[in-house]
């Protein structure tokens, strides 16, 4: 946990969550959920983007204004595994 161990490192700049229903991720701009009803396919899913940097209380969901960055978001969302690491 170098970050605990040494605050000025930098950890990973994204979180993300999953379950069965929802994939959800957060970075320093942007908030992505992508939401699913049991079984329900994956082009019927509700989407959400904020965009912090303009709206920072989340009142306007930006996923047609913002479709690149739903497009680079929401692989990394659905792949846990995926994004950059943290160092020992």
């Amino acid at each position: 946990m170098p970050v605990l161990k040494k605050p000025e490192a930098r950890g990973r700049d994204h979180a993300f969550h999953a379950d069965p229903n929802a994939r959800l991720g957060r970075g320093e701009r942007f908030r992505f959920g992508e939401w699913r009803k049991i079984h329900e396919n994956e082009q019927d899913a509700a989407l959400e983007l904020y965009d912090y940097g303009s709206d920072p209380l989340e009142t306007r969901n930006d996923v047609s204004e913002l479709s690149e960055v739903v497009a680079e978001i929401r692989p990394r969302a659905n792949n846990r595994k995926s994004g950059p690491k943290s160092q020992p």
